[in-house]
């Protein structure tokens, strides 16, 4: 993360832009260099949702956990996964709909924007707080922000 933090900091941001989109790699290897690396770390952030027991990552299906391609699993029910006891706490994984059940696992992404719901997580007690999108910005129309084309 620090790595990516630190070109979007500097004027080599637009190029890090120009060579982000992409599949590949799609294994994380310490001799990663350039690009490649980067695009992993990004990828891995905000598209890692499969992965299968060499810990390859599927960048194609964004369904539930159901829905993984043969051979895959989620990335938290990875058998060597060495955060299993430590909470982790992640989004961007819409179809989930903030539900998962493995322990110390918490999926905030409720599908806002698709009309689902906005969760948030308070992380003393884990207590969940979830309010329905489309509910909320029909009483409050003046949060909705347009888009011109």
């Amino acid at each position: 993360a620090n790595e990516v933090e630190q070109i979007l900091k500097s004027d080599s941001y637009i190029e890090l832009l120009e060579h982000i989109y992409g599949n590949e790699p799609n294994k994380w290897d310490e001799n990663l260099t350039g690009f490649s690396r980067l695009r992993f770390i990004i990828n891995a952030f905000v598209r890692m949702r499969f992965c299968n027991l060499n810990l390859e990552l599927d960048f194609i299906e964004t369904g539930d956990q159901k829905s993984a391609p043969k051979g895959f699993m989620p990335w938290f029910e990875i058998p060597s996964r060495f955060t299993k006891n430590e909470q982790l706490v992640f989004g961007h994984w819409a179809a989930l709909k903030g539900e998962v059940d493995v322990p110390n696992i918490y999926a905030l992404d409720g599908g806002c924007i698709w009309g689902g719901k906005l969760i948030a997580m308070r992380l003393d007690d884990q207590k969940f707080f979830a309010v329905s999108c489309v509910e909320y910005f029909l009483k409050n129309p003046n949060l909705i922000v347009a888009s011109s084309t």
